[in-house]
């Protein structure tokens, strides 16, 4: 069994294990939307629907379930910022390795491609190959999985304005959104790793810039 498996194994887990984070995240996120917009009788997936809807006139009743939506939305993020501090340095560990295991794979095989070598068995393309392939998928599910849940922090903020643009507000329950709507300007997700690598929307396209920069190093001072 070679020896790259355990660690690749290892950092897959953790891997996989944030991108699971996320996911749970990204659920508890697009439930709330889904609540404030039952608030207004307004369904999210039917867009047009919505837009023809009659206003409907929202009371002071309402003003304790919009706080409690609002502290819920602030709960949730202090959770996932708090499980970002706790993963930042085993996933700074990992992107670092599977960036290295990627670009040593390709650098074997497209210099043995381009020399033609005899070094270069069927095997050892093989398991090159299928090491960038676990590096590639971890990486794309990382970054599909962190896209989703800042799109959902983002869309609670359009389900609120939705809410008051489509709806007869008194002044309590306006003041109350509006106070919920400045909340969700200051607050955002950490999730970067000590800042050095920003887990973000440009998080795959970083790595990938990265592995190719220093793959063409490589091959320019690459000895004949």
């Amino acid at each position: 069994m070679p020896l790259w498996i355990v660690p690749c194994t290892i950092s897959s887990y953790v891997l996989a294990q944030y991108a699971l984070f996320l996911n749970i995240i990204t659920q508890r996120f697009n439930s709330i939307n889904k609540t404030i917009l039952k608030f207004g009788n307004m369904d999210s997936d039917d867009e047009l629907s919505t837009i023809f809807t009659d206003k409907i006139t929202l009371c002071k009743p309402i003003v304790n379930d919009i706080e409690n939506v609002n502290h819920a939305n602030l709960e949730l993020c202090n959770i996932c910022n708090k499980m970002a501090d706790f993963y930042t340095f085993p996933m700074l560990i990992t992107v670092i390795y599977f960036m290295i295991l990627s670009m040593m794979n390709l650098y074997f095989l497209i210099g043995a491609t381009i020399t033609q070598s005899d070094e270069l068995t069927l095997f050892d393309a093989i398991e090159s190959g299928a090491t960038v392939l676990v590096a590639v998928n971890c990486f794309v599910a990382l970054n599909i999985n962190v896209v989703r849940v800042e799109s959902e922090l983002e869309e609670t903020a359009s389900c609120v304005h939705l809410l008051m643009d489509r709806c007869l507000l008194n002044q309590e329950v306006e003041k109350s959104l509006i106070k919920f709507s400045w909340d969700l300007l200051h607050r955002n997700l950490g999730l970067s790793n000590y800042r050095i690598i920003e887990l973000n929307g440009s998080f795959i396209s970083s790595v990938f810039g990265t592995i190719v920069t220093n793959l063409i190093l490589l091959f320019q001072f690459r000895p004949s």
